[in-house]
């Protein structure tokens, strides 16, 4: 998203409660991507989301608490020319997530009969993702809880309350540059016998984002306009029991430099984490060029 791009401030800490992750498969199962779950006895009473009565946890509760690995693209990939072992150890991450990704689409069939409809699922994502960039823009609170979960709209109402009454916006997607891809599948169960309820989806937008300014204390103020080339990368969780797409926050690109993502075990790092994934606005790291 580019929307609150043009405008800037400090990440304001949530009060949101933690749905505690564990380990999606046991450490003896021969699967190479364990993923991380939540536990049935950690289901919070959420101000009114959920009561002492009902503990069901819902897609609106969920935070992006896992470190996901996403390949590097464009100029963060390093030339196989200049840095030819950095190239084939980027190579080698690359086939490696496809292999988990083959496996965990096998996973998601065989363990728990779930055959997602990928292509749909694209499409609704690129919906979600236009609508909420333009509710957001328009500040139209009462969309965010329909569009995303709790941690990425405390942030978006945040970021509205904070931004300039004086100046009107408008925020469209002028074309796409590239198709959207689905980088990651990740199953998010909530026990190992339990059926499959939810799974996480990272997708990729590249496209060419328009936005407009407008002055409404005085019309002879020409309009600002800016266009810019947006690269996000998106966390959905999908509902499969109720068919509902929801956006759960964002993560970048992962630096070929760095070692791989290491899962979080800490429930205060997972929180952190939840947390500033559910910001999409936040400010990105700094990249080795090559």
């Amino acid at each position: 998203m580019s929307v609150a791009r043009f405008f800037s401030r400090p990440l304001v800490s949530s009060s949101s409660p933690l749905l505690r992750p564990t380990l999606f498969l046991e450490r003896s199962k021969a699967f190479p991507s364990p993923r991380r779950l939540l536990l049935p006895n950690s289901h919070p009473t959420v101000r009114g989301y959920a009561d002492e009565s009902s503990r069901t946890i819902t897609a609106y509760q969920l935070g992006v608490g896992s470190n996901d690995y996403v390949p590097p693209t464009g100029t963060n990939l390093p030339k196989i020319t200049e840095h030819t072992r950095l190239y084939f150890k980027a190579l080698g991450r690359y086939q490696l997530h496809l292999f988990k990704q083959t496996l965990t689409k096998i996973l998601l069939r065989l363990r728990y009969s779930t055959k997602l409809d990928y292509k749909d699922l694209a499409v609704r994502a690129e919906d979600t993702y236009i609508e909420l960039n333009e509710s957001f823009a328009a500040r139209k609170i009462s969309n965010l809880s329909r569009l995303s979960t709790m941690f990425v709209e405390a942030n978006l109402q945040d970021r509205i309350k904070n931004m300039n009454k004086d100046w009107k916006l408008s925020w469209n997607v002028e074309d796409t540059i590239e198709n959207t891809k689905c980088v990651s599948v990740a199953p998010i169960a909530l026990g190992q016998d339990e059926p499959l309820r939810f799974v996480q989806l990272i997708y990729r937008f590249h496209t060419l984002q328009k936005l407009e300014l407008i002055y409404m204390k005085n019309k002879n103020i020409p309009k600002k306009t800016e266009e810019k080339k947006v690269l996000d990368y998106i966390v959905f969780v999908y509902d499969i029991q109720e068919d509902e797409l929801k956006v759960m926050g964002s993560v970048f690109e992962t630096p070929v430099i760095e070692p791989l993502p290491v899962q979080l075990t800490s429930e205060k790092l997972v929180l952190a984490a939840m947390q500033s994934k559910g910001d999409l606005f936040r400010k990105r790291p700094a990249l080795p060029k090559f």
